[in-house]
């Protein structure tokens, strides 16, 4: 968007609320009036005598304070003619991000919830790259704790081995049971948390021989049943890593085939094991403080912070007593646990030092970016109040809302625990990977979303995708005809210069607003901004194209001088929809 010096510093123009009245407006005489003290119709005024020599307008003039522009003619065509040589959108200053998205535990197929959020993820990043940012798209595994164990259990299950412990004696049958219950100690059935979707089937088949193998290192007897239920737990936890490994390698080929790729992956278990955490007590030793089962606080005292990670020592020293991160410092409401009284860390703990990593890398300047599900409202304070313990505050976390899948008019309910699972994969390959992708982006993620399904695979106007992919194929169907009945498309200026184009100069102005619209899309991480725009100029040229004769074999020079609009039109549909992944197909 056009940028203009003055006395009081850089106007940066914006689309007027009415662009009948004015083609650019700027409000900067109301942000200025309480510091100079002076109204802001006085100082508009001061304004637009100095940068009347400097815009090529029509007109311009002081609106109650506002100053609206009319651009003119030659300032439209120089426009347009920077479009078609892509020298239209001015580069930002470059800055370091990191933008994570989707990690979706790796227990499950990725479902409707993972494909909105790689959509919206996706197209700031890509929107970030096209401004000329460092921005790195991450995935982080979450291939530790209970839902790995969880996952271990549903392969065994779903296998049908079924393990039996008594009097310190250990065997193994084959029972195929409806419910988990596979653990049998000391004749006591022992119903095992798991994961019921059928997918867990497929998993399971596919890794029987590696199961099978590992089950012969399980012994015949063991001294306790502790020792045998950690040796047990030890053994379903590593068929669970399998799993997972399994589970995330699959995810990585559905998100690559919806279009997105990751500059970088971190798992969690790498984090664990890192220097990081070890690195994070010690930075935040100051904030934090044991709490024992009386919710009695001690001081930490401990010299080498670090022997807290282990939970040996931990339980040795520190036996019914929790360690605390006093996050109310910075406004969260209640301080976090970040080791629990039996040893264990939390996940808010190792996470904290995830984002450690995540500093580390930005050499301490630059921007965190997190694309989280509408049950993480709760954590935003508390992961803010750590990193600002850490001295980093350039935390961004964008809350995405429910997505409903709407099918023959009717809701589909989906849960992974139960097995009732839509996957991504499935809608992909029923209704497109663009049109999945724009449907996911027209609302605001903040906003709660009804995917209706019969819709976006309907070939027509009414499907909005449908709609914006016909204009570009429209104008390129133009384009081949005028050359069939021997137009030669030779693009000049002087076509315009000669043409007078007003039934065309409302889209014109609306190309200009477009490079505001993707700078907002990637600030405010709005995406679906760029849907927005791209449905209102496909129907501006829609309706264009049915009132107007574009056309006209008597009339080459007009012909030629409506395509060369029509074709910066193109320009402009077509990156904005590289931009959210969504193809522009020339023929449809």
């Amino acid at each position: 968007m056009l940028k203009t010096k003055t006395k009081y510093g850089i106007i940066n123009w914006t689309k007027p609320n009415d662009y009948n009245f004015a083609d650019i407006t700027t409000n900067i005489a109301f942000k200025l009036s309480k510091e100079l003290k002076k109204s802001p119709i006085l100082i508009a005024n001061e304004i637009l005598e100095e940068i009347k020599s400097s815009i090529d307008f029509e007109s311009i003039e002081n609106v109650n304070g506002f100053i609206n522009v009319r651009l003119s003619k030659n300032f439209l065509i120089e426009f347009v003619f920077e479009i078609l040589e892509n020298d239209f959108i001015e580069k930002e200053s470059p800055k370091n991000y990191i933008i994570e998205f989707v990690s979706a535990n790796p227990t499950g197929p990725l479902n409707v919830v993972n494909a909105r959020a790689g959509a919206i993820g996706d197209s700031i990043v890509r929107i970030g790259k096209f401004l000329g940012h460092d921005v790195i798209s991450e995935y982080y595994v979450n291939d530790e704790g209970n839902q790995i164990l969880s996952l271990g259990y549903s392969i065994l299950w779903r296998l049908g081995y079924v393990f039996h412990f008594k009097s310190n004696k250990f065997y193994i049958e084959q029972e195929f049971r409806e419910e988990p219950k596979i653990l049998i100690i000391d004749n006591e059935e022992i119903e095992l948390d798991v994961y019921r979707g059928d997918y867990v089937i497929d998993i399971a088949k596919s890794l029987k021989d590696i199961v099978g193998n590992e089950i012969e290192n399980l012994k015949n007897s063991y001294k306790s049943k502790e020792e045998f239920l950690d040796k047990f737990n030890n053994f379903s936890y590593k068929i669970g890593k399998l799993a997972s490994d399994f589970i995330f390698n699959k995810q990585l080929e559905v998100l690559k085939k919806y279009g997105v790729s990751y500059d970088s992956i971190v798992r969690e278990s790498f984090i664990r094991n890192s220097e990081y955490p070890k690195i994070v007590l010690e930075k935040l030793r100051d904030y934090l403080y044991f709490e024992d089962l009386e919710k009695r606080q001690f001081k930490v005292e401990e010299k080498n912070i670090s022997k807290l990670l282990d939970k040996k020592y931990y339980l040795e020293h520190y036996k019914n007593k929790a360690l605390i991160l006093r996050t109310t410092v910075y406004n969260d409401d209640k301080d976090r646990v970040l080791i629990r009284s039996n040893g264990e860390p939390t996940y808010f703990f190792w996470d904290i030092a995830y984002h450690y990593y995540k500093i580390l890398r930005l050499n301490g300047s630059g921007y965190i970016v997190n694309l989280l599900g509408p049950d993480h409202y709760g954590y935003i304070p508390r992961l803010k109040s750590a990193l600002k313990m850490l001295g980093f505050e350039n935390l961004s976390i964008l809350i995405i809302q429910q997505t409903n899948l709407i099918k023959d008019g009717i809701k589909l309910d989906m849960s992974k625990r139960k097995g009732q699972i839509y996957e991504m994969e499935e809608l992909i390959n029923e209704v497109g990977v663009s049109a999945s992708r724009f449907f996911f982006l027209l609302r605001s993620p903040s906003s709660h979303l009804d995917f209706d399904i019969d819709l976006a695979k309907r070939l027509s106007s009414e499907n909005p995708v449908y709609y914006v992919q016909y204009a570009h194929a429209r104008i390129e169907s133009i384009k081949e005809n005028a050359k069939n009945v021997g137009i030669d498309l030779d693009f000049k200026k002087e076509y315009l210069l000669k043409y007078d184009f007003k039934n065309e100069r409302k889209m014109i102005v609306y190309l200009f607003y477009f490079e505001e619209i993707v700078k907002k899309s990637f600030y405010n991480l709005e995406p679906h901004l760029i849907v927005y725009y791209l449905l209102e100029i496909s129907e501006m040229f829609h309706s264009y194209y049915q009132r107007y004769r574009v056309i006209d074999i008597e009339d080459k020079f007009s012909t030629i001088a409506r395509i060369i609009i029509l074709s910066a039109v193109q320009k402009i549909i077509n990156l904005g929809l590289s931009l959210i992944g969504v193809s522009a197909p020339k023929r449809m």
